[in-house]
């Protein structure tokens, strides 16, 4: 149990996890509004590119695992990561159904469409910062190296 708590074996785990399930969903439309600018894909392309980005980082965080400063760090990158996406896909997705009703509610106001607009934004903006946890985590694990490699050249003096 303890080999699935390092960060590059959970990557990898949910990595293979997503692409096996991407095999036996449906084909599906998957509109993405990210400021004014529409992305449309499908679901499965959408989730096997988060596959391939995570099999990359999975590989990132094995290679230089032992130069990070904090595991607590590459944990929070990931989890972070993870439910950013998932909550801007929440709110897309939300929306997507309440296009449907827009007639037989107040939900066609530009109010409505600026509010939404501002909460993908910052959702993606906040996705974007989380990226770079793991370049400070790194950052930080290398001048924590080196100044101990100092301070053993100083002692040994």
């Amino acid at each position: 149990m303890k080999i699935i708590f390092k960060t590059y074996n959970f990557l990898v785990l949910f990595a293979t996890l997503l692409l096996v399930v991407s095999f036996f969903i449906p084909v599906s439309s998957l509109d993405i509004n990210f400021h004014y600018t529409y992305y449309v894909m499908t679901n499965i392309q959408f989730i096997r590119f988060w596959v391939i980005l995570l099999f990359i980082l999975a590989l990132f965080y094995r290679l230089l695992a032992r130069y990070m400063a904090w595991e607590i760090l590459s944990w929070l990158h990931i989890l972070l990561s993870i439910l950013l996406l998932l909550a801007y896909l929440y709110i897309q997705y939300s929306y997507i159904k309440s296009l449907a009703v827009i007639e037989l509610t107040n939900e066609g106001s530009l109010a409505y469409f600026k509010r939404l607009n501002i909460q993908l934004a910052t959702l993606g903006m906040g996705f974007l910062l989380v990226q770079l946890l793991p370049i400070i985590n790194l950052i930080i694990g290398l001048l924590k190296r080196r100044r101990s490699a100092l301070k053993n050249n100083v002692s040994t003096t």
